[in-house]
């Protein structure tokens, strides 16, 4: 399949759950994740918008267990990671994405832990498909450990590859 339809197949079947469903989920997702959170002591992850992962009790879990927390912030073509301390340090930026607004040094990917990453569609490979502008790809080379968090509904066969796309250790789901 190629992206195009990936992302479309993928991203139809996240916004058909129903919002109580993808709260569901998430908390599902969270709580496979949480063990493993007590065994980092950095993380990169996203601020979720609209119909994705919600990653709102990932990051305070992290918080609360004083892990660092470095989510992305779109500069240019590229995106770089900045620590937060909560979420107040967070403003509507590209897209009304919250990101940091701080002037925290800008994070090196190669020094966080453990990557966790948006997708719109994903394949038994661990291929995944963004949404369209290759943020990711540019900075998971970089990436000690990278995930994706997804919801089962939007695995599709096959997502053919181009040589820049950059494959995930592991895919997370609610199942």
């Amino acid at each position: 399949m190629d992206k195009k339809e990936a992302r479309r197949a993928g991203l139809d079947a996240r916004s058909a759950l129903s919002a109580s469903s993808r709260k569901q989920y998430s908390h599902r997702i969270f709580l496979k994740l949480k063990g493993r959170l007590d065994h980092v002591s950095s993380i990169g992850i996203y601020v979720s918008i609209q119909d994705e992962v919600e990653t709102e009790e990932i990051i305070q879990y992290c918080f609360d267990h004083g892990i660092h927390v470095h989510v992305p912030k779109v500069e240019g073509k590229n995106i770089h990671f900045y620590e937060i301390h909560a979420f107040s340090d967070l403003i509507p930026g590209v897209w009304s994405i919250p990101e940091p607004y701080g002037t925290e040094p800008e994070t090196d990917p190669s020094s966080i832990d453990w990557m966790l990453v948006p997708l719109s569609a994903f394949d038994a490979a661990h291929h995944r498909t963004g949404y369209g502008a290759g943020y990711y790809d540019r900075i998971l080379p970089y990436c000690r450990h990278k995930t994706g968090i997804a919801f089962s509904v939007q695995e599709v066969d096959d997502i053919e590859t181009d040589p820049w796309d950059e494959d995930l250790d592991e895919i997370i789901t609610e199942q």
